[in-house]
């Protein structure tokens, strides 16, 4: 099997792979660049018309932004994902069909394809892929973290592969877990007994989920509200959680006269709703953690740049060792390692 990198490796987003071999031809991801005046994959529509699947490993649209484009461009394979990614993604495939349904058990085969896949750690719905047809295989990580408080991840374990497409979002930060959560949980605690209000915006699925475990789990004595999604992504029960609803801490609905932690499901809080709610808080004495990716002239960004928030990461991707240790888990004997903005040089044990 051949790979063809339409994007993701070197620049953070527009993920997309073409996988093509004698019998078949698919894509693993068609995702967008935020910012980004051409933000789409660099595919031709002739292997846009040649793919026959569209495997997706979540609903971010560095993943999955780019469906309708690829419809567009005459795509007409069937789209298949976890069932949580296709009930999170904006735009619906015209053929779809879900993982669990496709590839029960975790492990099958699709028109002489064998498929293999498992829960990658990062939101819910999000899995990574192995592929193997006559005697060639591919491995994909999806966004991967084994460091999770909230969602299974299926850890990659004595896996063999000719080829490993693996999450290094990090690049060479070498800092660890532990040392982020640490960093981020003493910040907070730090200015919650500074400012009245602490404005948290995180992803609609991933990552918020996990800092609120994080942080009351740690014992930061605040009151903490998130708007309606958020609430209900802490109410919904399936398969790729480890907590019930009883194990997460208590939260109440966003009350914009109150005191304490606030969750608001927009990173970049461009939408008016979030907004007009964030520019609220700050006029009361709030202040802003951001903890993901800070896109160029999103609101984040003017809350940064103005000294009403600062940034501290809180991980769901891996770095240069959680790649290095991955790769001496299993046997792969190449790596690309995608997702970081400089060009990431692995070599596999």
């Amino acid at each position: 099997m051949e790979l063809y990198i339409a994007g993701g490796v070197g620049e953070h987003g527009r993920s997309c792979f073409m996988v093509s071999s004698p019998d078949t031809a698919f894509l693993v991801d068609c995702g967008i660049m935020a910012g980004d005046n051409k933000p789409y994959p660099h595919l031709s529509k002739e292997q846009i018309q040649s793919a026959e699947y569209l495997f997706l490993t979540h609903s971010h649209a560095d993943h999955c932004g780019g469906l309708e484009w690829l419809y567009s461009g005459g795509f007409d394979g069937t789209v298949i994902s976890s069932a949580p990614t296709f009930e999170q993604m904006k735009i619906k495939p015209k053929k779809a069909v879900t993982l669990e349904e496709a590839v029960p058990c975790a492990e099958g085969e699709i028109k002489g394809l064998k498929i293999c896949w498992g829960r990658s750690g990062h939101c819910t719905g999000s899995v990574w892929y192995r592929f193997e047809q006559n005697g060639s295989s591919i491995l994909f990580t999806g966004d991967y973290t084994e460091n999770t408080l909230v969602y299974r991840c299926d850890k990659i374990r004595g896996i063999y592969a000719d080829r490993a497409v693996i999450d290094c979002a990090y690049g060479h930060y070498t800092t660890s877990y532990a040392e982020y959560c640490k960093a981020l949980t003493e910040r907070v605690t730090q200015l919650i007994s500074e400012y009245p209000i602490l404005i948290l915006p995180v992803p609609k699925y991933g990552r918020g989920e996990e800092i609120i475990t994080l942080l009351a789990a740690s014992g930061i004595n605040a009151e903490y509200y998130g708007d309606e999604h958020f609430i209900k992504q802490l109410s919904d029960k399936n398969p790729f959680w480890k907590k019930s609803r009883s194990d997460m801490p208590k939260i109440s609905s966003v009350s914009k006269e109150d005191k304490g932690i606030y969750f608001i499901s927009s990173p970049q809080l461009n939408d008016p709703l979030s907004a007009e709610l964030s520019e609220h808080l700050i006029s009361r004495g709030g202040y802003a953690v951001l903890t993901g990716k800070v896109e160029k002239g999103s609101f984040s960004e003017e809350l940064i740049k103005t000294g009403y928030g600062e940034f501290i990461r809180y991980p769901v991707h891996q770095g240069i060792n959680e790649c290095i240790a991955l790769c001496r888990n299993n046997h792969f004997k190449s790596v690309t390692a995608y997702h970081a903005k400089e060009k990431i040089s692995i070599i596999s044990e």
